[in-house]
């Protein structure tokens, strides 16, 4: 399969014109987990977890230890809205929003999140940025990283979606809570 993607690739895409093609990409919570968790180096966190919910939520927890007036442990939840869909383009677009953090300190928990938060500006790849608590994506540059050239020029939009199943033991085998990406690829 991967020669065949190669060669595909390496024809700048001549094999299949006129080809349609309905794209569902499932992305599972690991891989989610893996960019956060990377881009939160530095910060004083013991562990994180992110759980993909109903309607576009992701729920990240994130104990931290602290030293605000004395020194202490406790767990931030975050609650992130993703963008149902965004539109393919040159310029960076807002793909996600943090929308809620509960379980903090007060003032402390204002200090802590900004802390995060320049953190994370600080570690997202190149193809993420942060600002205002929105995430922002260029898809360009995504591809041309993992050296996808010219795949952008196939689709126009992508949705973002996310499928919810029961917390059971099948389904956390399955890995049933998955976000999706869909899209409609036209080569021309």
């Amino acid at each position: 399969m991967e020669k065949t993607i190669n060669r595909i690739i390496e024809n700048n895409y001549q094999n299949v014109k006129g080809t349609d093609l309905k794209v569902r990409l499932p992305i599972i919570e690991e891989v989610i987990q893996k960019i956060f968790l990377d881009s939160i180096k530095g910060a004083p966190i013991n562990w994180a977890t992110i759980q993909v919910g109903p309607d576009n939520l992701l729920l990240i927890k994130v104990n931290l230890s602290v030293k605000v007036i004395f020194s202490t442990t406790f767990t931030l939840s975050i609650y992130i809205k993703l963008a149902e869909r965004f539109e393919v383009k040159e310029a960076y677009t807002s793909i996600a929003e943090i929308i809620g953090v509960h379980n903090g300190l007060g003032i402390g928990k204002r200090k802590i999140m900004n802390n995060l938060r320049e953190s994370i500006s600080q570690n997202l790849p190149p193809y993420l940025k942060f600002k205002d608590d929105r995430f922002y994506l260029r898809l360009k540059t995504y591809l041309e990283l993992y050296e996808v050239p010219l795949l952008e020029s196939f689709f126009s939009e992508i949705r973002i979606k996310t499928a919810f199943a029961e917390h059971t033991p099948e389904a956390e085998k399955a890995h049933a809570h998955k976000l999706w990406l869909e899209t409609d690829l036209k080569v021309k």
